[in-house]
């Protein structure tokens, strides 16, 4: 057509410079115009070669190379709705395919190769199945490339590895909540990836070893600090299993007694007596009267308690010992045992003191990431070895030393505890004077919360694990 145009134009060519002129002018411009064309085509042809044989001509693709800005691709099905999508930035290329049906985040995986080719589903096509992407080196669901996190929610969901909540999705940090993984925002560590949402559940019994935040799960948690007065109690049941902390004075029997028989709790898994004195012995004759124990603690041998002290009280106790054909533990700082999902570590007594309150057993039980510390009557020559020992003494509740004597409590030990409860056992208008001024003092200046039995009945702390609640009789 070009060149009949030009043969027409010729036979009406004026003679003369002018017509000359007119003539070489659309010459050039009809030259321009084939160079052009064929330059296309070539670009054309080039382009077709560069396409990957097979159905992935037709898709949209998008490569990333190391150093390239971010670039976006969409193929869009015949409702406009998006089948796909893959945003890279950085030199790492990131996408999200999402199939027709599928829900969204499903199949989310981490590009870290250059130079990759994506194929999206177009519409009418059917989208390829999970992991079949890893023949063209695209990790996919359910494969797992070096340093990188499964890309497979169905193995994170039906697998609880010991030690480790189930993960119902795993979200990389900088996903987009409920859809795929973002290139430029995915984080994946040197070797393994790091995820927030996993949790190491429980510990096993023999360790206190725990992490915060963590639930051992099972029945939970119950300390009873009772009120017995100017004395001292405390009821503990973990998960079914039960441990008395002394007993009160003799005429608390008949109510430690009770309080057992009212919640059920008819075997003891443990007793501690943690010094013989009646105030925290006299009592554990009318426990030792309604329940079974398998394990006494107390800290020295009987004839060497009786030189100390030979009470009534005390003989009571050793009566009814031997009458279950119970012989007595002593346990050494350091032994640990276990209470349902709890654990007890023993921290003293460390030596031989010359006050009897100082040969007091001192335990820190553990549940989880809460913990209580139970003092006795320790004072603070016991208190200073025990910090000196470095045993792990920081916990949630505190029961405070020889019923909140400013014998006991020091700076240094309130310190090393920084409790945020603690519990003062005393009688209400004791001839003692308990709790002292200098005790409630340094316990406000550690902003720490107290509760007291002489003024708020039996007090009742409660754990899932994780946090502890603590409810008041009055």
């Amino acid at each position: 057509m070009r060149i009949v145009w030009l043969v027409e134009q010729c036979h009406v060519m004026q003679p003369g410079a002018a017509g000359v002129e007119v003539t070489l002018r659309r010459i050039r411009a009809f030259l321009i115009g084939i160079c052009t064309f064929a330059f296309i085509a070539a670009v054309v042809s080039a382009y077709r070669q560069s396409l990957p044989a097979g159905p992935e001509a037709d898709h949209v693709a998008v490569a990333a190379t190391g150093g390239a800005s971010a670039g976006s691709a969409a193929a869009m099905g015949a409702d406009g709705a998006p089948l796909g999508k893959s945003t890279g930035a950085g030199g790492a290329a990131g996408g999200a395919q999402t199939s027709v049906g599928e829900t969204p985040g499903a199949a989310g995986a981490v590009q870290a190769a250059s130079d990759v080719v994506i194929p999206f589903p177009v519409a009418g096509e059917e989208a390829p199945a999970v992991g079949a992407g890893a023949d063209r080196g695209i990790p996919g669901a359910g494969d797992e490339a070096s340093g990188e996190a499964p890309g497979t929610r169905e193995a994170m969901t039906s697998a609880t590895t010991a030690g480790m909540a189930p993960v119902a999705d795993e979200v990389t940090a900088g996903d987009a909540p409920g859809g795929g993984a973002v290139g430029a925002a995915a984080v994946v560590a040197s070797g393994a990836a790091s995820r927030d949402a996993q949790a190491t559940v429980g510990t096993a019994p023999g360790s206190d070893e725990v992490t915060a935040g963590e639930s051992p799960g099972g029945g939970g948690l119950t300390v009873y600090f009772l009120d017995v007065g100017q004395a001292e109690s405390s009821l503990v049941v973990c998960d079914g299993e039960a441990m008395l902390i002394d007993g009160g004075n003799a005429d608390d029997s008949s109510f430690i007694y009770a309080f057992l028989e009212s919640h059920g709790i008819d075997h003891l898994r443990y007793m501690v007596a943690t010094h013989a004195h009646e105030d925290h012995v006299g009592g554990l004759a009318g426990a030792l009267n309604y329940a079974t124990v398998d394990t006494v603690f107390f800290p020295m041998p009987i004839e060497e308690a009786l030189v100390q002290t030979d009470t009534k009280a005390f003989n009571s106790f050793i009566k009814y010992l031997e009458e279950q054909k119970k012989a007595i533990t002593i346990p050494k700082p350091g032994d640990v045992y276990a209470l349902g999902g709890a654990t007890i570590r023993i921290l003293g007594p460390l030596n031989k003191y010359d006050d009897i309150n100082d040969d007091c057993i001192v335990l820190r039980l553990v549940y989880g990431a809460t913990s209580f510390l139970f003092t006795g009557d320790a004072m603070r020559d016991e208190e200073t070895d025990i910090v000196d020992a470095g045993y792990e003494l920081e916990s949630t509740v505190l029961s405070v030393g020889h019923h909140g004597s400013d014998t006991s409590t020091s700076y240094v030990f309130l310190r090393s505890v920084m409790p945020r409860y603690a519990v003062i056992s005393c009688g209400a208008g004791n001839q003692y004077g308990h709790p002292h001024e200098e005790v409630l003092s340094r316990l406000r200046d550690a902003d720490v919360t107290v509760y007291r039995t002489d003024l708020q009945g039996t007090i009742t702390a409660t754990s899932d694990g994780v946090s502890v609640g603590m409810t008041t009789e009055r």
